[in-house]
């Protein structure tokens, strides 16, 4: 035993004092294979504990005099020569540990694994982590080295890097020894980084916001952000990245945000402008916060809103729907831009087929700007999305916020679906018909945009209707190709029976067409017959007149000394007999018959074009002076007729008393009517002339003019009544024409207070009043031939007319209403009250939104109609009655 405590004394000595040596890097008379040897033969004489306990002592007496002199030069180095000072004892400490290891690896191999214990390199990192690195003021010294270093950088001054990734690193490598690589960093470094980060950012951010616009501001945050990526990457541990750029958008961003997003440069103005890029920016950084995109589309949605409800509410658009609804589309397209390019998204694009279907053009991996009313993706947004393979979609979150501050704010002006279909008419009119295929599929799919924010959309369907209804029978529309093609897109947006109605309307038209032609026909048959037996009759006069062209009838009239007139009329004839027939007949004749109509009456509208009138009889020098010419030789009138026989339901046209026609326009009439009865018996037909025109030949004297006139059925017969008299009272009028008050005043107000004023009256008044004198005004004179004639009217309707409106649409509604609810119980049989209001809400959402208060009533009707019937165990329930 004496000999064992000798040997293990005596060992450990030479082991001891070899382990200072290399402390001291005194290796070169040091034997490492003797050294080896012994510890060896220690551990093998199971004096393990003694030379494990020996070393450990070794280290702590060593370390704790490293410590000591590391601390008494402290308070005369700076901070870059205290850590430049650590950072060589740590490596000093590193290479003696290497070789004082290599000594003890037969005592790691076995011993420290056999008790468990800490090996030769894990126990001098612990004691170098607690009795040099865990020292107050050594700790204190390094970290308020990195601190400034990290400071003066950020500054814009320069430093050591390499000297702070060292210190960084050795943090990191003492935290071995505690299983956590890095704990020591995260205490001793990482933590009082990330506080320093926070105050400066914090300084920083305040004094920014008053300097800075909010552009400015977020180019500041994004060049911070990236320096701080840069530091990390070059001497902090890349545990630090995701921490340290969350302090730094916590404190440049996130506490800032309602004065980022607000302040007066912020997004606001950038809608105003239309500042795409500085968007782009502010997204990029807000997105990389909590609540950031959220507080965008808060405040995008306020200001569209806001920007919208200005728009409808400024005078100007209020005076000229036009115009405002120009303006409508001009702020959706504005928004639309903004969409597709800042708000965008980009998705993993489908797998593309093999072969020569693959070559896909990159503009293929784009959604169709036009299938959401966008102004498109931009060349560099394609080129990027083709190189890597994506779609690029509007993001759906920003979509809907600008679709629901539209529909917010359209919703809130009750006139916006009558401007809507006031604009269709005025492009569907004149605009749209020189326009390319393409610029008129734009212009639609726009309009159809701001159709969809429409909730009542059977308002605008009533208005687009009325206004479809002149074009149609006015033949003033644009090419039957974009009629139709919108109502197309309305079919898709509301389904068959929306447009159900207006198919009708355009089959009318073309039915019409066929039967005028035959009637033509039959009359150019009925004259060429006449001629070979030698007879002669007012109506084949007409007919066959009507063979030859205007140009022919104009050079007739002057071959025979006189003006031959020409006029034009368009009559309207509803037939209110006979409905069963009519609904066959018409059943037959549309392949797009609405089912909700079968109940519909049968109506006919008549539309001549060219209708001539006939002339006075008159000397040649009376005929000089008649306003509407007339011929010496015969009083036989000349008319052209054209005809729309009408559905009646499918045609916004009330039954209405015609004026008194002339008369040989009355003579034509009453032939249509008998060659309509021939084909259709038991029809009984009557004359609208609320919608007619005429084109009338005139000359007038004192301006040695002469013009064709193009004016309203009622014009026409106003102006006819100059052919035999010099003046006209307008009681007078009123007996000849038969035409109703409004419609005079209006009539008269056009001739004689318009822009062409073909009459003249007494008093010269702003107003037309009974008792007034009109006479034909001979010094009348236009730069055109051809002179049209537009009635005085309102381009929108009046209040009055408006109320009178809304009634009508509630009275429409209410069938529709109850034809939901049925639908609704007859699937479901039982149902709760407020559950079935929910069901029958979906059901109309697509034509109007119902209110609760006006399902209500609705159900009640049907409960006493007996087709539901409340439960008797609770009356909030009911029950559907086969």
């Amino acid at each position: 035993k004496m000999d064992v405590n000798e040997y293990a004394e005596k060992t450990w000595s030479a082991l001891r004092k070899a382990i200072n040596e290399i402390f001291s890097r005194n290796t070169g008379n040091l034997s490492f294979e003797e050294l080896y040897r012994y510890a060896y033969n220690m551990v093998l004489r199971k004096l393990g504990d003694e030379l494990y306990s020996g070393v450990e002592q070794t280290f702590r007496e060593h370390l704790a005099q490293t410590a000591m002199g590391f601390v008494g030069e402290l308070d005369d180095a700076d901070d870059d020569h205290v850590m430049r000072e650590f950072r060589k004892q740590w490596e000093s400490f590193l290479w003696s540990l290497k070789h004082i290891r290599d000594i003890l690896m037969y005592m790691d191999r076995t011993y420290v694994t056999a008790r468990k214990k800490k090996g030769v390199r894990e126990l001098g990192l612990s004691m170098f982590h607690d009795i040099v690195a865990c020292d107050a003021r050594i700790q204190t010294r390094i970290r308020r080295g990195v601190l400034s270093a990290i400071d003066r950088e950020r500054r814009r001054g320069t430093i050591d890097w390499q000297l702070l990734r060292a210190v960084s690193k050795i943090m990191c490598e003492l935290g071995e020894s505690t299983n956590d690589r890095t704990s020591v960093y995260c205490t001793q470094l990482e933590a009082p980084i990330l506080a320093a980060t926070a105050e400066f950012y914090l300084i920083h951010a305040q004094s920014s916001l008053q300097s800075l616009s909010c552009a400015e501001y977020l180019h500041m945050a994004q060049t911070c952000l990236a320096d701080e990526a840069t530091r990390v990457g070059r001497y902090l541990d890349a545990s630090t990245a995701p921490k340290l750029r969350d302090v730094v958008l916590t404190e440049l961003v996130e506490k800032q945000l309602i004065s980022l997003v607000d302040m007066e440069s912020g997004l606001l103005q950038m809608l105003e402008n239309d500042n795409l890029a500085d968007l782009q920016l502010m997204r990029d950084v807000l997105s990389l916060v909590n609540g950031g995109e959220g507080l965008v589309m808060q405040r995008m949605r306020q200001e569209i809103v806001n920007e919208g409800r200005r728009m409808i509410s400024d005078p100007a658009n209020n005076q000229d729907p036009i115009l405002a609804v120009r303006n409508l589309l001009q702020l959706k397209n504005k928004y639309d831009k903004i969409l597709y390019g800042v708000f965008y998204t980009k998705q993993r694009a489908p797998p593309l087929p093999t072969g020569a279907a693959a070559a896909v053009d990159a503009s293929s991996l784009f959604v169709d700007p036009t299938q959401q009313g966008s102004a498109g993706i931009s060349a560099q947004q394609q080129q990027q999305a083709a190189e890597s393979g994506a779609v690029v979609v509007v993001d759906k979150r920003y979509l809907n916020v600008v679709n629901q501050a539209f529909e917010e704010f359209v919703n809130s002006f009750n006139r916006v679906a009558e401007y809507l279909s006031l604009y269709l008419d005025k492009q569907l009119r004149t605009e749209l018909k020189s326009v390319t295929e393409d610029e008129l599929e734009a212009r639609l799919t726009a309009t159809v945009t701001l159709f969809r924010f429409l909730q009542d959309k059977d308002v605008f369907g009533r208005y687009y209707v009325q206004h479809l209804c002149k074009r149609l029978l006015n033949a003033r529309g644009a090419a039957d190709e974009a009629e139709r093609s919108f109502v197309l897109k309305l079919k898709s947006e509301c389904g068959v029976i929306y447009t159900a109605k207006m198919e009708t309307m355009f089959q009318d038209i073309k039915t019409s067409e066929e039967l005028v032609a035959a009637f033509k026909l039959r009359s150019n048959n009925n004259n060429n017959n006449s001629n070979k037996h030698g007879g002669s009759c007012s109506s084949n006069e007409v007919m066959d007149v009507r063979k030859e062209s205007s140009e022919d009838l104009l050079r007739a009239g002057s071959e025979d000394g006189g003006e031959q007139a020409r006029r034009t009329a368009s009559m309207m004839m509803m037939n209110d007999g006979q409905q069963q027939h009519v609904e066959e007949d018409q059943k037959r004749r549309s392949p797009m018959h609405a089912e909700d109509d079968d109940d519909a009456p049968g109506q006919a509208y008549a539309k001549q074009r060219r209708l001539s009138a006939r002339e006075a009889a008159a000397a040649a020098a009376a005929a000089a002076a008649t306003p509407v010419s007339a011929d010496a030789s015969e009083a036989s009138g000349v008319v052209e007729l054209g005809v729309s026989v009408l559905t009646t339901g499918s045609w916004p046209l009330q039954a209405q008393a015609p004026c008194e026609l002339p008369a040989e326009v009355s003579r034509t009439l009453r032939q249509f009517e008998s060659f309509y009865h021939t084909r259709y018996e038991g029809r009984k037909i009557s004359w609208q002339t609320t919608m007619g025109s005429a084109e009338l030949s005139a000359y007038f004297s004192e301006s040695d003019r002469r013009h064709s006139l193009l004016v309203s059925t009622q014009m026409m017969c106003v102006l006819l009544l100059f052919n035999t008299r010099d003046e006209i009272t307008y009681d007078s009028v009123e007996a000849h024409t038969r035409i109703s008050p409004d419609e005079l005043e209006r009539t008269l107000q056009t001739l004689a207070l318009g822009k062409h004023r073909i009459l003249s009256k007494e008093p010269a008044t702003k107003t037309v009043q009974s008792g007034d004198v009109f006479r034909f005004n001979a010094r009348f004179s236009a730069k055109t031939f051809r002179v049209r004639i537009q009635s005085v009217s309102a381009t929108k309707e009046t209040d009055q007319q408006q109320e009178m409106t809304q009634m009508r649409l509630e009275s429409d509604r209410k069938p529709q209403i109850e034809a939901a609810i049925v639908r609704v119980m007859k699937s479901r049989r039982v149902m709760e009250h407020n559950n079935l209001i929910v069901e029958t809400t979906k059901q109309l959402t697509q034509r109007f939104t119902p209110l609760p208060a006006d399902i209500k009533p609705r159900i009640e009707s049907l409960i006493e109609r007996e087709f539901l019937a409340r439960d008797d165990e609770n009356q909030r329930v009911y029950r559907y009655i086969a």
